[in-house]
């Protein structure tokens, strides 16, 4: 088992792994996956509905109620 703390030994043993699993094109296609980098952030921040303070803190109880916290 690997000190999962010490990130480019994680780095290092998880491209082992993918490369071995998957091959190197597989590996690259799989990490292609979770690139998070698609769309345009600053418009589509714009399109989301914004919320009111009071619905905000209707959340927060609310999810306190259903997670039975005082």
């Amino acid at each position: 088992m690997i000190d999962i703390k010490d990130k480019k030994e994680l780095h290092r043993v998880g491209m082992k792994a993918l490369k071995e699993a998957l091959g190197p094109v597989g590996a690259l296609e799989f990490l292609g996956l979770f690139n998070y980098n698609h769309g345009d952030y600053t418009k589509e921040k714009y399109e989301q509905q914004e919320l009111s303070t009071e619905e905000i803190l209707s959340g927060i109880e609310a999810m306190k109620e259903k997670n039975n916290v005082v």
